[in-house]
């Protein structure tokens, strides 16, 4: 099988070319931590068609690098993240006085009230179960932002 010549980045390029308008008009930058491929393309997906400025990894310690290099006003975690999951990751922003005040949203395709629980008290702004329908993710998002900035 050969190789796709299309990756995340020459798609971006694409978008931006032909939907200028739409990119980065909120201002606001989204890191996506998800180790599934096929999500975190639809994620990056829906929130470049929002106006988004995304970056992605597909690991917990990218994610952590690309948090701290890139320090995006939103960070979508996948809880299973490996080897360090997206509560841990969380855990570890809350105590950053840099990162503590960061917008958090934990994803997941089996979410259990323990995980939830956690979540909440270090501070995820919402807990959504997958698949996430089409724009809600970038809803939520814009919800919370307008809600911080009031």
């Amino acid at each position: 099988m050969s190789e796709s010549k299309w990756t995340l980045d020459k798609i971006e390029e694409l978008y931006r070319k032909f939907r200028p308008d739409t990119v980065n008009n909120y201002g606001k930058t989204v890191g996506i931590g998800d180790s599934d491929d096929h999500a975190r393309v639809f994620l990056r997906t829906q929130l470049l068609k929002r106006g988004f400025s995304v970056w992605s990894a597909d690991s917990s310690l990218a994610t952590l690098k690309m948090i701290k290099n890139h320090k995006p006003d939103c960070c979508i975690l996948d809880i299973n993240l490996f080897p360090v999951s997206g509560i841990d990751i969380l855990e570890t922003l809350s105590r950053d006085e840099e990162f503590k005040k960061t917008l958090v949203l934990i994803t997941g395709n089996a979410l259990n009230r323990e995980d939830c629980a956690i979540a909440r008290i270090y501070g995820a702004a919402s807990i959504m179960k997958k698949p996430i329908q089409g724009g809600a993710i970038a809803d939520e998002i814009n919800k919370h932002l307008k809600s911080r900035a009031n």
